[in-house]
């Protein structure tokens, strides 16, 4: 008996009952289903575990084990016992094997680990048992479920791969192979980033290195060398895939060549934009045109006699002034959009105080909306900085606040407010004028988009005023929207608080002026 608990891998240290004492009842309580058989495969003990196993009642006598196996594993097993039997070595670890058990409901897989030792001067053959026919089952229904998906995959027309833990890649479809003409083994780990254009892999190593820490969702454009030799351009989308216990298991990708599409796309987008430069070049020489055609006309009726009538001479002037400060104005227009679109404008931020700043600029814009009787009201956080270029953000309020003048019925209002919001200082330039139509409002920004005037003496206008201003914004970092009603308009602008690099702190217009509110 103490030899087979030996055996049984059962230590007995300093157990003060004698081994003979520890009766089957001990052995019977194992959860485990354990087997005992003589040389001959005679059964000499069976637990109540293995009882069960084999479909063998208490009390019954348990046939031959031998008998319960199938054939091919009837051969496997005589093979193991005659080599354990041979060693009788209870200090070698136990051989271990697996067998197919007929049992009472069916066929059983089970995991063998065999060992023998010498009781009483003879040999016996102890055997553990673990029931792996449910895991099994489960594995099997898995490499089936794996097959189809990778059958599935192999027939899917955009390349696809997947990795492992490690970021190396160990698979990818048909369609992946077809493309780079290469076989499955020479693009495994890191080797399909030779494919890769030069000046791609890079950037694109060091964005997977940074996946592998962070385990997300990765999306990514680089060129690929495809069989031909020719380099296309793929956007890959990757997802991680993590285990039943919830581990990192590598990442599953899917890549398309968007070559194709983003050459339409660009020769539809050129298509767009000499279209755009016909049309401006268009309504810059109709904006040109106008007015030099009336100061020519006026100044040609002055040539011939008007001018010796001080009355009409003085009326003449004044529309000649008027058309001159058009034409100024959109000569200005246009060389700040050139600046602009060529990327020859550069940000150079300054740190502004809001709140005094507009006060300033509103004592200026007090006259005009006097003009109009339309108040201005200022509502600024006071402590509010932005770093932008006083002058640029002149430009952005003299465009704004010089609309919704202009639009304002007698009597209404213009208000300015501004406040932070999320690292941004969002300001709103809002009127009591009739709204801008739904239609106008998805092109407001465009070039020459003007609406109509209200009256022949407003202020001149280029069309241009709001593409500055959007550009102006964009140039910092921002962005600009409008909101419309039939109680008026408003527009929204929101610029970083901070600048991308900092700048000398010198706060521009510390200073203010009374407007009413």
């Amino acid at each position: 008996m103490k030899s087979l608990f030996k055996a049984l891998g059962w230590p007995l240290g300093s157990a003060r009952l004698e081994p003979a004492a520890l009766s089957a009842a001990f052995l019977a309580s194992c959860p485990d289903p354990v087997l005992v058989t003589e040389a001959d495969g005679a059964v000499a003990f069976a637990n109540d575990a293995a009882r069960e196993l084999f479909g063998c009642a208490a009390g019954v006598p348990l046939r031959r084990f031998p008998e319960l196996l199938n054939a091919a594993s009837f051969e496997a097993y005589r093979s193991a016992c005659a080599a354990c039997l041979a060693a009788a070595d209870p200090g070698l670890p136990p051989l271990r094997l697996e067998l197919t058990l007929h049992g009472p409901g069916g066929d059983r897989e089970l995991e063998l680990r065999l060992r023998a030792c010498r009781a009483d001067r003879r040999l016996f053959l102890v055997h553990g048992f673990d029931d792996v026919t449910e895991r099994r089952r489960l594995e099997e229904r898995m490499t089936r479920s794996r097959d189809f998906y990778l059958a599935l995959l192999d027939h899917v027309p955009a390349l696809v791969w997947r990795s492992g833990s490690d970021g190396g890649r160990n698979y990818f479809n048909r369609a992946w192979l077809r493309f780079s003409g290469r076989p499955m083994d020479a693009a495994f780990g890191d080797r399909w980033l030779d494919d890769v254009h030069p000046e791609d892999g890079g950037a694109l190593s060091n964005e997977w290195r940074r996946a592998l820490v962070e385990r997300g969702p990765v999306s990514t454009e680089y060129r690929l060398r495809r069989a031909d030799g020719n380099f296309r351009r793929i956007v890959e989308h990757a997802a991680p895939v993590f285990g039943p216990s919830g581990g990192f298991e590598g990442y599953v990708g899917v890549c398309q060549d968007v070559t194709d599409a983003r050459s339409a796309q660009e020769e539809t987008e050129a298509h767009r934009r000499a279209a755009l430069q016909r049309a401006f070049v268009a309504n810059v020489s109709h904006e040109l045109r106008t007015p030099i055609a009336a100061i020519r006309g006026f100044a040609e009726t002055l040539r011939r006699g008007a001018i010796d009538q001080p009355k009409v001479a003085g009326e003449f002037i004044e529309t000649i002034d008027r058309h001159a400060q058009r034409l100024h104005r959109l000569i200005e227009d246009l060389l700040e959009i050139s600046l602009l679109e060529s990327g020859r404008l550069r940000p150079r931020p300054e740190p502004v105080k809001l709140s005094p700043f507009v006060w300033e600029f509103c004592e200026r814009l007090a006259p005009a909306a006097e003009r109009k009787k339309v108040r201005l009201r200022v509502d600024v956080d006071p402590e509010l900085v932005v770093w932008i270029d006083p002058g640029q953000l002149h430009q952005v309020f003299e465009n704004l606040c010089d609309n919704a003048i202009k639009f304002s019925p007698k009597g209404g209002a213009v208000s300015i407010e501004a406040a932070t919001e999320q690292g941004f200082a969002v300001v709103t330039v809002r009127d009591t004028g009739p709204g801008i139509a739904p239609d106008q409002i998805p092109v407001l920004f465009d070039r020459f988009l003007r609406k109509a005037t209200p009256s022949s003496k407003a202020a001149p206008t280029t069309g241009l005023g709001l593409t500055i201003v959007r550009g102006i914004v964009e140039l910092y970092g921002g962005s600009i929207g409008v909101e419309s009603s039939d109680r008026g308009a408003a527009f929204t602008f929101r610029v970083p608080l901070r600048p991308a690099r900092e700048a000398p702190v010198s706060i521009v217009a510390d200073h203010g002026a009374a407007v009413g509110r």
